[in-house]
């Protein structure tokens, strides 16, 4: 095969790894793609150098983050034009690719090592810890991780209760070099090392499996109480005039009406439902508890706060919440003075105040207990709620406005993260969107009842307060630390190989 030829037989080959992978996800929704869809990149390693495995890793990202976040350019395109928005689109695509780049360096120096168990254990390990560097800081995302695929299937996702999303990409990523490692079976032979690996990966998968069975059928679930989340099905990114703010009121207090003729004891609205300044309008009756999406003032700073306020039933707020994680580009522009050509294509021209990294939880009262909450973009990070579960939140809420997402696959994307946000903590959710998917979902992180996208629809459905803590909650990201111990381990023992095998090779000499 000539030269050209294999370039283009290994980028076809990887571009089909990242198609599968972005399948995984919706609109296709198809989880078990994700156990098989890297093999037919694994089976390339090693690659001519690291050079060429950081270039094909760069075209894995492309076609599984990039097409997986199509919709960036889709919903930017009235805001800013099809030309720029696809340029952001191509941005956010690089930026994300850039890992998966720097994973299949990892790959490939691990592929090369002495020992085969660097490459088998060594893989899986380092994608977790480069899906966890992928959502650190501002900038960080971690739309499309592995685990994200597997939202459906319950009994592997209880798996995350005790490490996280990050145990499942392991195990994800540890089924997919074990194809591999089969598929390979004629070229290399069979040893007894291949044998001990494969029956391992199976030990662990079934391991995982039956401790989800067991998990989800000795759930104790005592629902004591009923939470609805309101969704107006109200286009929020409009001009808000007197007309508008009339609507939203008026939709509002009859979508609470019927959550309160359900039994409901709160409701939950949209983010940034409420028109104007919630904290400045006068108090009024309310027939629930209420956490309320809307804009507070920060005096310090003069910036507007992204918020969610709980009012109680005699219309008072007794706590807020700011959001923490700001959308880059979208609630704040990072180095703005540097980049002062974006306000004049309609890039945020505000920058939002974000919320203090600790902030008190809200409190419900009697019978409906402490909250723990999130807005929107930070439903992505597990360790905003991990962190409010920890401090003693026994009901989880998100509130979103996903009406930029349109009809894209990208709501569906956001609502499938709600489910592993429930199973890893152990925690009935509430998610309210503005124009779906508002969704109820129990501990398991199983859907107990949702609304789909742009009607109007009250979700309501029995929960309660838990005071249980699953081990990710009480010792957090551990499972990131195990791993790089691994891999420092792993460069360790390699380092010290070589260096015998240098001095080897200089006393023959």
């Amino acid at each position: 095969m000539t030269t050209l030829a294999r370039s283009w037989t290994t980028f076809a080959w990887t571009a089909f790894a990242g198609l599968m992978l972005a399948g995984a996800l919706p609109h296709l929704d198809w989880g078990w793609l994700a156990w098989v869809g890297l093999v037919p990149f694994l089976r390339l390693l090693p690659l001519k150098n690291k050079r060429t495995a950081f270039a094909y890793g760069l075209v894995l990202g492309v076609f599984y983050l990039g097409v997986m976040a199509y919709w960036v350019a889709v919903f930017a395109a009235p805001i800013i034009g099809p030309g720029l928005s696809i340029l952001g689109w191509a941005l956010v695509t690089a930026y994300q690719a850039f890992y998966l780049g720097v994973w299949a360096v990892g790959a490939q120096w691990l592929r090369t090592r002495e020992s085969p168990w660097a490459f088998r254990l060594g893989v899986p390990a380092l994608w977790a810890i480069v899906e966890w560097w992928r959502q650190s800081g501002p900038l960080g995302l971690s739309w499309g991780d592995l685990a994200y695929t597997q939202h459906l299937a319950l009994p592997i996702l209880q798996i995350t209760k005790l490490t996280g999303i990050w145990g499942l990409a392991f195990l994800i990523v540890l089924v997919n070099v074990a194809i591999t490692e089969v598929s390979q079976i004629r070229r290399a032979g069979a040893d007894k090392k291949r044998g001990a690996f494969l029956i391992l990966t199976s030990v662990l998968v079934a391991a995982a499996l039956l401790f989800g069975s067991v998990t989800i059928r000795t759930e104790h679930l005592h629902p004591t109480f009923v939470a609805a989340a309101l969704q107006g099905n109200i286009n929020q990114n409009v001009t808000q005039n007197a007309a508008y703010e009339r609507r939203v009121q008026k939709t509002f207090s009859a979508q609470t009406q019927a959550a309160v003729s359900q039994g409901a004891m709160l409701t939950v609205w949209p983010e940034t439902a409420y028109p104007g300044y919630l904290q400045s309008s006068l108090n009024t009756q309310n027939l629930t508890a209420a956490i309320i999406g809307g804009i507070d003032y920060d005096w310090k700073s003069r910036k507007n706060a992204n918020s969610l306020f709980l009012r109680n039933t005699r219309g008072q707020v007794t706590g807020s919440y700011r959001k923490r994680q700001l959308v880059p580009f979208g609630e704040f522009v990072p180095g703005r003075r540097w980049l002062p050509f974006l306000e004049a294509l309609h890039v945020t021209v505000f920058d939002m105040q974000a919320g203090a990294s600790t902030q008190p939880l809200l409190d419900g009262g009697p019978g409906i207990g402490r909250i723990g909450t999130v807005i929107c973009f930070e439903s992505s990070y597990p360790r905003l709620t991990r962190e409010q579960v920890a401090r003693g939140a026994g009901l989880l809420v998100i509130s979103t406005d996903d009406t930029w997402f349109g009809r894209t696959a990208a709501a569906r994307q956001h609502s499938a993260m709600a489910a592993v946000r429930a199973a890893e903590t152990d925690r009935y959710l509430v998610r309210s969107a503005a124009t779906g998917v508002s969704q109820v979902v129990d501990p398991t992180g199983r859907v107990l009842t949702e609304a789909g996208l742009f009607r109007p629809a009250v979700v309501a459905a029995p929960v309660e307060a838990r005071t249980t803590r699953t081990l990710y909650v009480r010792w957090g990201d551990w499972f990131i630390g195990f791993c790089g111990l691994f891999l420092v381990g792993l460069g360790v023992f390699s380092a010290r190989v070589s260096a015998r095998g240098r001095r080897a090779g200089t006393s023959r000499s």
